[in-house]
């Protein structure tokens, strides 16, 4: 795995996602997503998460050369089950994909290269989770 972008640490921690051409970020705090637009010169065009959401997936590009999807989950309190925030996860994580792979225009014959992307994600995302991003 790549190593985090350290200078947006303070707001949203970023990994290079393997052969794509994409950063991928992650966070469970609102605070630190409109920061980390803010801090990249982007216009929030959509809320943190919807009315009714656990997770919302956001794509941006900047310059025409820069793509960022961050991914952000909504916390989990002490009622939900703790099996929810990995399957939201997963959730987004395709919707990731798909975002990615509309970019490139490419079309879906890409099965093992899917599968690795989703568990690549995920596991990043898990791990982000556990530190409390």
């Amino acid at each position: 795995m790549n190593k985090t972008r350290k200078s947006d640490k303070a707001c949203i921690e970023y990994v290079q996602l393997g052969i794509w051409p994409f950063f991928i970020g992650f966070t469970t705090q609102e605070k630190k997503f409109t920061a980390g637009l803010k801090r990249k010169n982007i216009e929030q065009v959509a809320p943190f998460l919807g009315p009714n959401s656990a997770g919302r997936t956001h794509r941006f590009t900047q310059n025409d050369e820069v793509n960022m999807i961050i991914i952000c989950i909504k916390p989990h309190s002490k009622r939900d089950r703790p099996v929810r925030v990995p399957s939201v996860i997963a959730h987004e994580a395709v919707h990731a994909l798909q975002d990615i792979k509309a970019y490139l225009g490419l079309g879906n014959k890409e099965y093992e290269a899917e599968a690795y992307t989703v568990e690549l994600i995920v596991r990043q995302c898990l791990e982000w989770y556990d530190k409390g991003l």
